[in-house]
């Protein structure tokens, strides 16, 4: 809840293992070198970030999730780092807003579905040793439409709007059926 601020020489936020953000709230970290680090060695770890807004602003890397599965699902995340923006095993990206002024750097794999990404660097906006992939998105370099990431350095990544699935009445643990079910009877009665 509310503004909260850390400040570090080395890393301004360091857990080992796995951890879930979320809350309304805004979380600034000032790093030395790394704003957010999680030097675990497990690779069934995962880092979260569920919803709230965070401001990592670093010397060097702004997030580095080596192991563990690093992933954005909601929320906001800003990063002003001189470095990498995120360096990690796993980077995930399904929802939320995400800017960076660094490159995103996996050792296995990027993948954004349904989420909005603006990065810019002086090297490839993204960098995987294995793959990249982009569902549910619109990739646009220079204010022009991509058909396919191609190492641009500036992109900004549009969500689609996803097809809906759920009830609308009865909420999401109800399928999509029941809206029309109802819809069907409401017309049957008029």
């Amino acid at each position: 809840k509310g503004t909260n601020e850390i400040s570090a020489s080395y890393a301004a936020l360091d857990i080992e293992g796995s951890a879930y953000f979320k809350g309304e709230g805004t979380l600034i970290l000032n790093g030395g070198e790394v704003g957010f680090i999680n030097p675990t060695n497990f690779s069934e770890k995962k880092v979260i970030i569920e919803s709230g807004t965070y401001i990592i602003n670093s010397e060097d890397v702004g997030v580095q999730s080596n192991s563990a599965t690093w992933s954005q699902t909601g929320g906001k995340i800003e990063i002003n780092c001189k470095g990498d923006a995120v360096v990690g095993r796993d980077i995930r990206f399904t929802g939320g807003k995400f800017t960076a002024n660094g490159s995103l750097v996996a050792t296995s794999k990027i993948a954004i579905s349904h989420a909005n990404l603006t990065v810019k660097s002086e090297k490839a906006a993204l960098i995987s040793e294995r793959t990249i992939a982009i569902n549910g998105a619109r990739i646009e370099s220079a204010g022009k439409a991509v058909e396919e990431y191609n190492g641009e350095n500036e992109i900004n990544i549009v969500a689609l709007s996803r097809e809906r699935t759920t009830s609308m009445l009865f909420g999401k643990n109800v399928g999509i059926f029941a809206d029309y079910l109802v819809l069907i009877l409401a017309a049957l009665i008029v």
